[in-house]
């Protein structure tokens, strides 16, 4: 028992010696001048070599470490953890990542108030459904030309501003790989206590982001590497903790008693509709 203890350290600590020769060569270690840097991330610079501030690795995967285990659990409670790429170089990678994991994306910029035309989005469709139940009752036939226009065409309104949204609801999580660039998308998130992944150089304000990653986030090869350290074979990890623990149970058993509450709310929310059609029913058959 103690051999094996012994011998899962030493793979650690091999592991984790390969993966800081990756980080060396790919430059991930590698900051902004020491003039730029933000006072909130000296306690992740080492050094400062021909005034280029040299960032800690140890931290930077200590940090890529909390940031997975996270990120496992949200994979695993089949949550949504939203991608944004900054910049077009950046757009391949994050695609790919986003693919394999089953998660929503946005190459490009972010649209300031998204978050909140999600929300609204939410009341539109419910009123959109009520409409089309309305159109289908008795009481739209009694109804005059002029009316049955103006419900069209508040249909349509609805569903042409629904249009514009990449996504139905709000994602639990988003993970960015430049703070600077997506700024917007941070006051948002914090707005409605969404969690914030984000890769973290040395100019770049912490302030706000729940898991910071300390590591160059200009140049491609030092994004893939942390992108790799953090997202490679994460799928294929939790595929095998299910054979294995049957956790797919406690999956589906924490999944129900979570959404419990909405279910209840929309089974409200439908009796209440169809009680209003008959209601209007009645009225105009009298």
């Amino acid at each position: 028992m103690a051999n094996n203890t012994i011998k899962k350290h030493l793979d650690k600590i091999h592991i984790k010696n390969i993966l800081f020769k990756d980080f060396v060569i790919n430059k991930v270690d590698l900051g902004y001048n020491y003039t730029d840097n933000h006072p909130c991330m000296l306690p992740f610079i080492l050094k400062t070599e021909n005034l280029i501030s040299i960032l800690d690795l140890r931290k930077t995967y200590n940090q890529i470490e909390l940031a997975k285990k996270k990120i496992r659990k949200i994979i695993e409670l089949k949550q949504k953890l939203l991608f944004i790429s900054p910049e077009s170089k950046f757009n391949d990678l994050v695609l790919k990542t986003a693919n394999q994991l089953e998660m929503p994306v946005i190459l490009g910029n972010y649209s300031h108030g998204m978050f909140e035309s999600i929300c609204m989005n939410n009341s539109r469709r419910k009123k959109i459904n009520f409409l089309t139940e309305f159109q289908n009752s008795r009481a739209w036939k009694k109804l005059d030309r002029f009316e049955k226009i103006r419900i069209t065409d508040t249909i349509e309104e609805l569903s042409n501003s629904q249009k514009n949204i990449p996504l139905k609801s709000l994602p639990d999580a988003i993970f960015i790989v430049d703070p600077v660039i997506n700024y917007q998308i941070i006051e948002d998130a914090q707005k409605y206590d969404i969690l914030i992944f984000s890769i973290v150089n040395s100019n770049s304000s912490p302030l706000g982001i729940d898991y910071l990653i300390p590591a160059n986030n200009q140049i491609l090869e030092s994004v893939d590497v942390i992108f790799n350290s953090i997202f490679n074979n994460l799928t294929q990890d939790i595929v095998y903790q299910f054979k294995n623990n049957g956790f797919r149970h406690k999956e589906f058993a924490s999944k129900n008693t979570t959404y419990n509450s909405e279910n209840e709310n929309d089974n409200i929310a439908s009796r209440s509709k169809k009680v209003f059609i008959s209601i209007l029913n009645k009225l105009f058959d009298d």
